[in-house]
């Protein structure tokens, strides 16, 4: 399996090591030696000196093919990916990241696995953040929004010719040889079903998408604040990157908790926001009125200016 670091897949022995840190690797033995790692498709961060974004793209393509070509392609099932990492810190790819993914993918004959459980069901302004970022994955996780988190449920959604497989092989079995422990709960099923028909009935995506420019606006207008390196939304998703330590004026060392701090200030306020290493990531939810992004927005800023008092106070 391929996948790249930094992504978050799961908690089990095997998808523990399918992203995460080098520290969560070191921790527990991860990752095995199924797992194959690629970068992040994160140009601010992970961009070098005087490299373009194209240059960049072209970069992390030839890092994927020389991964298959020493693993021997015959010997890579998938590659899995979120089409957003959050966990990474909300990355947003270059345009044409998993177009060329994808076509890599495609000469080599190896299976794209769309991990949706963050971005599925109107998240980025479509009903799948594969739609959003252009790609078609062989196989689609969903979960979480699936139910307005009302139920826990989870699915996998698979291409035809892959459930004709599993199918095949099943009757060897003389049965559907695939399934967990939970798996078809009647109440789970009713809750994703009337869910999906909401989704349907009120255009959740498309309510998403109207608002989305909104969204960025507000978020954008942060980008001068002298503790913000950098701004980055799409659809209803945003995060907001506080400066490392020692850029621009900030005494050394004083940003090392300034991104956990803020999470701890904006809460006291009323405002949850998630941290993840210098980014604060704003995902609110999707029936959101423009009143209450002007709400949200308010009081980070409020919450970033208390920050920045702090982090620049004497001593």
């Amino acid at each position: 399996m391929i996948s790249r670091l930094g992504s978050y897949h799961g908690g089990t022995l095997m998808t523990a090591g399918l992203g995460g840190s080098k520290t969560l690797h070191d921790s527990f033995a991860l990752p095995m030696e199924d797992h194959l790692l690629v970068s992040q498709p994160d140009f601010f961060n992970n961009g070098l000196p005087g490299e373009t974004e194209a240059a960049f793209c072209d970069r992390l393509i030839a890092e994927l093919e020389q991964v298959i070509l020493d693993a021997g392609p015959e010997e890579v099932g998938a590659f899995i990916a979120e089409p957003l990492s959050f966990s990474a810190g909300l990355v947003i790819p270059p345009q044409d990241y998993f177009a060329r993914v994808q076509a890599v993918l495609k000469q080599h004959d190896i299976l794209f696995i769309d991990d949706e459980v963050i971005t599925g069901y109107g998240r980025t302004g479509r009903m799948f953040g594969a739609e959003t970022l252009g790609f078609q994955p062989d196989i689609l996780c969903s979960a979480k929004a699936m139910s307005g988190a009302y139920f826990p449920i989870s699915a996998t959604i698979i291409d035809g010719d892959i459930y004709r497989d599993m199918e095949d092989h099943s009757d060897m079995q003389g049965m559907f040889a695939h399934a967990g422990t939970f798996a078809g709960h009647p109440v789970g099923a009713a809750v994703a079903v009337e869910m999906l028909n909401i989704v349907e009935e009120t255009d959740l995506p498309g309510q998403v998408a109207a608002k989305a420019p909104y969204f960025a606006r507000r978020a954008n207008a942060l980008s001068g604040h002298p503790l913000v390196a950098d701004v980055r939304t799409i659809g209803l998703a945003g995060a907001i990157q506080l400066k490392s330590e020692g850029a621009g004026a900030m005494a050394a060392g004083a940003l090392a908790g300034a991104a956990k701090l803020l999470a701890t200030v904006a809460q006291d306020h009323g405002l949850i926001i998630r941290v993840t290493g210098p980014t604060a990531m704003l995902a609110p939810p999707l029936i959101i009125s423009e009143a209450e992004i002007d709400q949200m927005f308010d009081t980070f800023k409020v919450a970033l200016d208390a920050v920045a008092e702090q982090v620049n106070a004497p001593g």
